[in-house]
């Protein structure tokens, strides 16, 4: 009955631990960036306790198989390789306040730096335009930022953070670098042609939180000298970079401190794995474990980018916040037979326009030739909020069956512990009923259906003598079943040197027990206190609830537990 009782709970508790999210492992560590190129998965991270990061190693984890080769995880600091930091600017009319205190934060920032680093300078407003590449020092940078001059009247941020993706997606980056983009800007968005239409920033905030959430390679921090339009910082403030907001009579060095030293503590991983896979997004799992406490705990990787395949990538554009048209990212048949599929098209967004017009050039840059594709249909608010709703309708229907199974689970628990109990007073019954018969030995014993269950030991008149206690030099014991299937040789034994529990015949208590040897168990008399000891290799014997390995003093009314036999000895 306890075996089953046990499995039971430890079934149940099982369930619970399926049901319940896996909060401590999100609380080890945040995966920053994670990548697949020439056969290497690189991952940057961030741990929640940066000492449990000593001797540390890493395997890598794909479906249910777990690499058994280990690497070792080390700073972000102990490799060469550089960082690269992607500035976009936001250049419109309201900035010009700002200039300085944008030339300091990005002062603080490299100058801090610990790493060598590679920085980029764009700008956003009006379009989406890079000002100055590969800067290596922090003067390069200021000097780049007071050339600009802020005059575009139209702040388009999250345009600026979708063509800002779409230049780092057309370079394939070195293997190792961590690649940053920063975004600075005072949070005021408003449109081409439309003022501050809430429709269309909607529109623009949806296309950009598509694009960020399909492209985890890339870690945006965003810097806000001003106040941030809710619906665009929730749009793309949804990596796990910083979001810094520098307050009007602050200066920005000590904020552009914060993005190095978020960055320089961070760990890498470079773990050598040949990927035979033709998805440019696959899904892996790290397991890093301590060497010196043993401990380890698992990260999720999610969509890591595969650059060992090329992929598809969609950039929208929008005019007036209507999406007009998509970029995309052709893969080059010619460098690989991977199998590809066809590009969707479909009517442009306005009827009346001609299916044949050409669509506007990406502006990052890319190679007017590269065909592009039509939208397969307008994003709308309508269509937005549709999705919106089947999500959360999908979330409440998991958290009906939670709470269904939840309380089956908490009912099963109840029965289990009502079984216990239970089991628990029969016991005590059958104990007091074995006491009021050893209480009064002159009286008959009661007829039980069952001779060795809930009675005392029945002597074996047959196997054994019966015998009476001498007048001294001996101990008179008298056994009492509490539960299982023994007799043994009298009602009363005596312990002159010792007496044996166990399947033999000639034992003085003899157990049915498959579990138990045919001499299992000596009680003996040493220096006139009684002992028992298991004579047993697998150590079936227990007393007082305890398994014994060795000689223990033995103490009348203790509970003696030999395979699944419970008996007691007074004395």
């Amino acid at each position: 009955m306890k075996k089953i009782i046990s499995i039971l709970l430890c079934a149940v508790l099982l369930i619970f631990a399926s049901i319940l999210p896996a909060s401590a492992e999100e609380e080890f560590g945040t995966v920053t960036q994670a990548y697949f190129m020439d056969q290497t998965l690189t991952v940057f991270f961030r741990a929640s306790d940066s000492g449990s990061m000593d001797n540390s190693v890493a395997y890598l984890k794909m479906g249910d198989r777990i690499y058994p080769n280990s690497v070792p995880v080390k700073s972000i600091t102990d490799y060469d390789e550089a960082v690269n930091y992607l500035l976009v600017i936001d250049v419109s009319d309201s900035m010009e306040d700002y200039r300085d205190k944008i030339a300091d934060f990005v002062q603080g920032m490299l100058e801090y730096e610990q790493k060598p680093y590679s920085v980029t300078v764009a700008a956003m407003g009006e379009s989406f335009r890079i000002l100055q590449e590969d800067i290596t020092s922090a003067d390069q940078a200021v000097r780049a930022i007071d050339r600009i001059n802020f005059t575009d009247h139209v702040s388009e941020i999250c345009d600026g953070v979708i063509r800002a993706i779409e230049y780092l997606s057309d370079r394939e980056p070195e293997s190792g670098v961590l690649q940053n983009i920063v975004l600075i800007t005072d949070g005021e968005t408003y449109l081409s042609n439309s003022g501050f239409d809430g429709s269309g920033i909607r529109q623009d905030a949806d296309g950009a939180k598509r694009v960020i959430a399909d492209s985890p390679e890339y870690l945006i921090h965003t810097v806000c000298t001003g106040s941030w339009n809710e619906t665009t910082f929730d749009a793309i403030s949804i990596t796990p970079g910083l979001d810094l907001q520098i307050p009007y009579f602050s200066g920005g060095t000590a904020y552009g401190v914060l993005v190095s030293n978020f960055v320089d503590g961070m760990y890498r991983v470079d773990i050598p794995y040949n990927l035979d896979s033709y998805e440019s997004r696959v899904d892996a799992e790290l397991i890093v474990s301590s060497t010196d406490t043993g401990e380890s705990h698992t990260i999720p990787l999610t969509d890591v980018r595969n650059y060992d395949v090329k992929q598809y990538r969609y950039f929208p554009h929008y005019e007036d916040g209507v999406l007009v048209g998509q970029d995309y990212i052709p893969e080059d048949s010619t460098d690989s037979d991977i199998p590809t599929e066809a590009v969707p098209t479909a009517a442009p967004a306005d009827p009346s326009e001609s299916t044949d017009a050409p669509s506007e050039e990406p502006s990052g840059g890319s190679d007017a030739s590269e065909p592009t594709a039509a939208p397969s249909a307008p994003a709308t608010a309508d269509e937005a909020g549709k999705d919106d709703d089947e999500f959360k309708i999908l979330g409440l229907a998991w958290w009906i069956v939670a709470l269904i199974l939840g309380g089956i689970l908490l009912l099963v628990a109840l029965i289990l512990v009502l079984l216990v109990i239970g089991s628990r007073k029969k016991k005590r019954a059958s104990t007091r009923t074995t006491e009021q018969i050893y209480a009064a030995p002159n009286a008959p014993a009661a007829p039980s259906a069952d001779p060795y269950m809930n009675a005392p030991f029945a002597p074996n008149s047959e196997m054994y003598p019966s015998t009476q206690a001498p007048a001294g030099g001996c101990i008179v014991m008298k056994p009492e079943l509490l539960y299982g299937s023994a007799h043994c040789s009298s009602a009363e034994l005596q312990l002159y040197d010792q007496l044996f529990i166990g399947t033999a015949s000639d034992c003085d208590i003899v157990v049915e027990d498959s579990m138990a040897s045919p001499h299992n168990t000596r009680v003996f008399l040493e220096g006139g206190v009684v002992y028992i000891e298991d004579l047993n290799e697998n150590s079936c014997t227990y007393v007082g609830g305890m398994k014994i390995f060795s000689k223990n003093r033995l103490r009348s009314g203790e509970e003696i537990i030999v395979g699944d036999t419970s008996f007691k000895l007074r004395f």
